[in-house]
């Protein structure tokens, strides 16, 4: 997990139409494992990455870096992106630590992803005295035109947030994207936020399953499924572009101590948007007395990823000597923070003719979590009952 690394498949910027195919490889122990290649002038050379049936982890900069490239395409299927579950969190940004997640995409072209399992668990920038942990998926960081893209049926674990549509850090114009992403499994741990973050519209999130286990947090509280950071500078150059929340099921186990007092949502802060929809969500607090949780309960129903019955592998706090923690170490695993093995697997389903299960009305997915064709009068939420 420490130590000097190499990048692995590292492309340098082209100037010329560039395919590369990946697939069925094992990847451990490199920084950047997978570099994809760079349109040298942005100007929209088609430029396509194929990764297929693969397995990395223990990187120390990024399982999968994809530069600026407005014509490439990116495709990532059956593949594993996770990081050791013990590796080490925060510290400087060099060689000798882990310190970005699972795929970051700076200015994508088109991009699918489908049927992955990622796992983050290392960062280097601070959030409430802790290093953070990096998404999972970091979405069109140089919020740029022309990039569309669909991420489905797959599962994301860990991170500050499992999913983050914003820049690094500088405030551009924020150019419409086109995201849909649906029937995915979004697991939080002890320093999620929320499950997804955007700076920018058109994002689409249907049939997604988020749960935010009960542990005591390290960082920031948990407070909703998907929020909008605005921040000072920031321009939208088209806010009647929408972004639509339908069809999701939001599970937060968190209990009233680990609540902390905070009001709990589906989503908050998109008024900033023109359009924005919020329909037929469900969000299920069985823990708390919170006003919004809608039904109490949970049955013993596992969750079938590509990867098998999920499993929680966050085990704990673990973080090197850094700026962050001002030279503090948490070498060995604090278990108080591990996500509970109970998290996911004994989740709470709705069953038949629960209350959850009323007519939708709104805009509902046309199949559900599970793939199943909705019936005329279908549920709210992920899940449509079995009839």
């Amino acid at each position: 997990e420490t130590g000097p690394r190499a990048d692995c498949i590292a492309h340098h910027a082209r100037e010329s139409p560039f395919y590369t195919v990946i697939t069925d490889c094992d990847f451990s122990g490199w920084s950047i494992t997978v570099f994809c290649a760079q349109d040298a002038n942005n100007v929209g050379l088609p430029i396509a990455t194929y990764l297929h049936d693969c397995a990395i982890t223990n990187w120390g900069d990024y399982g999968l870096l994809q530069p600026d490239g407005p014509g490439s395409f990116l495709s990532v299927t059956a593949t594993a992106i996770a990081q050791h579950p013990e590796a080490h969190m925060g510290g400087p940004k060099d060689a000798l630590h882990n310190h970005h997640g699972p795929m970051r995409l700076g200015w994508p072209g088109r991009v699918y992803i489908g049927a992955c399992d990622m796992f983050s668990r290392t960062g280097w920038s601070p959030n409430a005295g802790y290093p953070s942990e990096q998404p999972c998926i970091r979405w069109n960081t140089s919020m740029r035109p022309g990039t569309s893209g669909v991420i489905e049926r797959m599962a994301m674990e860990g991170g500050e947030v499992n999913l983050s549509l914003t820049n690094a850090g500088v405030p551009p114009n924020h150019h419409l994207t086109n995201l849909v992403v649906e029937k995915c499994l979004m697991v939080g741990n002890a320093t999620t936020h929320h499950h997804v973050l955007t700076h920018t519209n058109g994002l689409t999130l249907r049939n997604v399953l988020a749960i935010k286990p009960n542990a005591p947090r390290v960082t920031s509280p948990w407070h909703a499924f998907l929020r909008y950071d605005h921040r000072d500078g920031f321009v939208f150059v088209d806010t009647n572009a929408p972004i639509r929340a339908y069809s999701n099921t939001v599970v937060t186990l968190l209990d009233e101590i680990n609540r902390e007092g905070r009001d709990l949502g589906v989503v908050v802060d998109l008024e900033a948007f023109e359009v924005f929809g919020d329909e037929n969500n469900v969000l299920i607090a069985p823990n708390t007395s919170h006003a919004l949780s809608e039904e109490t309960g949970r049955a013993p129903v596992p969750i079938e990823t590509v990867t098998g019955v999920w499993r929680p592998r966050y085990l704990g706090v673990r973080h090197r000597p850094s700026r962050v923690t001002e030279g503090r170490s948490q070498l060995a695993m604090d278990d108080t923070y591990a996500t509970p093995q109970d998290g996911a697997v004994a989740l709470y389903i709705p069953s038949i003719g629960s209350t959850l299960h009323e007519s939708a009305m709104g805009t509902v997915a046309i199949d559900d979590f599970f793939g199943r064709i909705r019936p005329a009068l279908s549920s709210r939420g992920a899940f449509e009952p079995d009839r």
